[in-house]
């Protein structure tokens, strides 16, 4: 899982993670441009995980983040095979809602 966690903080950041595991205390370390993901509003994060207790924990942790979460097994995955896909989408923003996010990074 700790593969999975590194690669959900490269793609959303630490804020959101922070956000979602609910101890965001506030304190943004004092740069929030580092806390931000590279994944673009309206993308997709997909992670190869194992059947387990952990790959539930790690997608409780993405759905509050994501708009849609959701699991994927490939058909031509052995059925004996433990591997599953998280697939997270990243809700998209309208243009005024883009423009708006702009704006108040110019203005910070």
């Amino acid at each position: 899982m700790q593969l999975s966690m590194r690669a959900l903080n490269l793609a959303v950041g630490q804020a959101a993670i922070s956000k979602s595991l609910d101890d965001d205390d506030g304190d943004d370390g004092g740069n929030e441009e580092s806390h931000l993901g590279v994944l673009r509003h309206g993308g997709h994060l997909v992670i190869k995980l194992l059947e387990s207790e952990d790959a539930q924990d790690f997608a409780r942790i993405c759905k509050p983040i994501f708009n849609k979460a959701s699991w994927l097994r490939p058909k031509a995955t052995r059925p004996s095979s433990r591997e599953i896909y998280l697939i997270c989408h990243l809700p998209g923003l309208s243009f005024i809602e883009l423009a708006f996010h702009i704006q108040m990074k110019i203005h910070r």
